[in-house]
């Protein structure tokens, strides 16, 4: 499968690890269990600051290139996701309660897709990519599909992956990132058609997207535009749009001198 290593190198998620923490911390802010002990809520907040915490720090260690820091942090963030989902099993959440599983398995899943991308060998794909579907399936987020897209093209479950990045792009229709990486996922799969038509919207909506073998994408797109151009500006086409703009003329007047019908029939 052409480009199939390339998904896996992550090019097209380079900013995910220094995201991670803001993405993450957002929905934390909002979970306080309700209708439970005092000393269970405790727990549980102070689990979900561990996570936060160790998120942070891994992000630190991975940006001072210190690798064998960041994932120790990035295993920490996930053994309190592990046991932040335990005690939101057992206590009440009450209508914060899909929020709170939405966001710890998109926490899991995301730090455990970050340890692939970084070439931890322990971290568990399949994981990934169930916690990833939970969130989603909890919390349809055009993130979680995005993410969760990538994980299935890592995997190399190519139709899986388009499918998520379709709910991704469905979801946000600006998410340059999923028309990006659908579009290397079409290439893979031979669908030319498909490839040339994401990626041209991906660099569209992002032009930092752009990548040197992507301009014969580029340059089809400014030959079709020219072409396109060159047709409405023909002596043709305007004498077509002028008889169309006559006739359109013609018909409001028709509409418009014809008598008022009647109530009475």
């Amino acid at each position: 499968m052409p480009h199939l290593m390339e998904l896996k190198s992550g090019l097209f998620s380079s900013n995910l690890i220094e995201q991670a923490p803001i993405a993450l911390l957002k929905p934390f802010s909002a979970l306080t269990p309700s209708g439970s002990s005092s000393d269970d809520r405790a727990e549980f907040n102070s689990e979900i600051k561990r996570v936060t915490a160790a998120l942070c720090q891994a992000t630190a260690d991975f940006l001072r290139e210190n690798k064998s820091n960041a994932v120790s942090e990035y295993k920490k963030a996930i053994e309190h996701s592990n046991a932040a989902i335990r005690l939101a099993q057992q206590i009440e959440l009450g209508k914060k309660a899909e929020a709170a599983s939405a966001s710890l398995y998109y926490c899991r899943g995301i730090v455990a897709l970050i340890l692939i991308k970084i070439g931890d060998g322990s971290a568990d794909l399949n994981k990934a990519v169930a916690d990833l579907a939970k969130s989603a399936k909890l919390n349809p987020v055009a993130e979680t599909y995005l993410r969760l897209g990538e994980a299935h093209a890592y995997a190399g479950n190519l139709d899986a992956a388009v499918e998520s990045l379709e709910k991704a792009t469905d979801l946000d229709s600006y998410c340059a990132e999923a028309f990006l990486l659908k579009g290397l996922v079409h290439q893979a799969r031979g669908d030319e058609d498909e490839y040339y038509d994401d990626i041209y919207e991906a660099i569209m909506l992002n032009p930092d997207l752009y990548r040197e073998e992507f301009e014969p994408i580029m340059e089809d797109a400014r030959e079709w535009e020219e072409k396109w151009d060159k047709t409405l500006k023909s002596p043709e086409s305007i004498a077509m749009l002028q008889a169309w703009a006559e006739k359109a003329k013609k018909e409001r007047r028709a509409e418009e001198a014809e008598p008022p019908i009647s109530k009475d029939g």
